[in-house]
This record gives structure tokens, sequence and C-alpha cells, in this order.
């Protein structure tokens, strides 16, 4: 069952727990998936008694292969000035000087997603008085 393997997927357990996130490993005796935060892994010891569904997504989410792709420039040149030995003034120039555009380059991407978000669905809320109040 390792065709699994660096794919999305949904899970759905015995105990009616849903799963989603990446394939890290499948096995036999063993299933590791990255959840779609990347700051968390699920493992499961039996899937083969545990797994009750397994859906596969295809709508081309980025694999975890190389995080070094998600990194942007400005990161990249940031971790290489403070990779530098020696603290110098000019070093610390450019240290404070790429860290405030990766602050603002932050602050634009959350400023995009927010005006970007669409709410897909209301929920109607009924208000009732408790059941102790009826005759």
């Amino acid at each position: 069952m390792n065709s699994y393997t660096n794919k999305h997927v949904k899970l759905l357990l015995t105990n009616n727990i849903l799963i989603e996130g990446i394939v890290l490993s499948w096995s036999n005796t063993c299933v590791e998936i990255l959840g779609l935060d990347k700051k968390s892994t699920s493992i499961i010891l039996h899937p083969n008694e545990d797994i009750r569904v397994i859906k596969i997504i295809h709508n081309g989410i980025a694999l975890p292969n190389n995080p070094e792709l998600e990194k942007s420039a400005k990161e990249k040149e940031f971790e290489q000035v403070a990779k530098q030995s020696g603290y110098d003034d000019l070093k610390l120039k450019k240290l404070t000087e790429l860290k405030s555009e990766l602050i603002k380059q932050d602050k634009e991407i959350i400023a995009n997603k927010l005006k970007q978000h669409q709410i897909l669905e209301l929920k109607k809320v009924n208000y009732e008085y408790p059941g102790f109040f009826k005759k």
C-alpha cells in the first residue's frame, strides 16, 4: 500500500474520527500523516483494523518534499546574513532591515487573505426559552 505516500488523503477511522493530511509513510503496521498545518503528525498503529474509508484528494496541494521551496527570497537572505560570523554594526543593520521587510511582507499576505476571504455558509440561530419556562 505504498501508493498513498506523499498524497493528500482523508481517513475515516472506526471511532468516526476524520484525519486529513499528507501521507508520510504507509505500511501494514503503521501510517504516518502530516497535518495540513504542517505542525502535527498523526500515527495510526493498526491501519488494517482502524481505517474504514480512504479518500484521496487530487487538488494540487504542495507536497512536503522540500520545505525550502516555501521560503521567500527575503527569508533566505535573512538566514544567510544571520549565519555569517561576527556581529558588527553593518550586519546588525542589515538584519533589522531584512526583519522589518519580512514583517511587512507577512502583514501584506495576511491583509490579502482577509480581503479575499468569503463566507460560504451562514447559520441561522433560533432563540427560544428553555423548557422549564413552558406551561
